[in-house]
């Protein structure tokens, strides 16, 4: 390709002689009625990041300052305590069957009769399925547990008032001793 004028200003569109400007604004008509398009230049993201940042740390400041100002003085406020668990006692009767004779089986007979003969241990008497070795069940057994009590010597007394209760044949807290509950 052969070029007459040695002048690459001139090859790549450029005037020589005018002087170079900074960028300056320049509308142009929106063709066809179509929907005007928004170029966001990194100086404005950028500016706009850095207001969000900035303004979301002020609402936490201000937030802290709030909460301060509402904190509750020395004067007369409750103070928190901590909350201290107090060791439990459980009593855990022997292993019984739950087959028996009569219509109602041996355990729904022998939670009734302990709830209705001792109503103020009744929110605190369940039943639970005997254990073997290695927590496998052992099928058709069921013994029952008083829960609840706040000191041994407690419970060691209703486990001598308790010892005495029969149903049926069968004696549900003979030879029982408090334990300590579980945490």
């Amino acid at each position: 390709m052969s070029r007459t004028n040695p002048d690459l200003f001139e090859f790549f569109g450029k005037r020589r002689g005018r002087p170079t400007t900074s960028a300056r604004a320049v509308s142009t008509p929106m063709r066809d009625g179509g929907d005007p398009v928004v170029t966001l230049s990194r100086r404005l993201a950028v500016l706009l990041a850095a207001g969000a940042v900035l303004t979301t740390a002020l609402a936490f400041v201000g937030g802290m300052a709030v909460g301060r100002s509402k904190r509750p003085t020395g004067d007369g406020a409750p103070v928190p305590t901590p909350i201290v668990r107090m060791p439990t006692w459980i009593l855990r009767g022997a292993a019984l069957n739950r087959i028996s004779n009569m219509s109602l089986s041996l355990e729904d007979r022998a939670l009734a009769a302990i709830r209705a003969r001792h109503p103020q241990l009744a929110p605190f008497v369940a039943s639970s399925p005997v254990e073997a070795s290695r927590g496998r069940v052992v099928p058709g057994q069921f013994r029952l547990i008083v829960r609840g009590f706040t000191s041994e010597a407690s419970a060691t007394a209703w486990a001598k008032a308790l010892s005495a209760e029969r149903v049926d044949e069968a004696f549900p807290f003979r030879d029982c001793r408090p334990e300590r509950a579980p945490d």
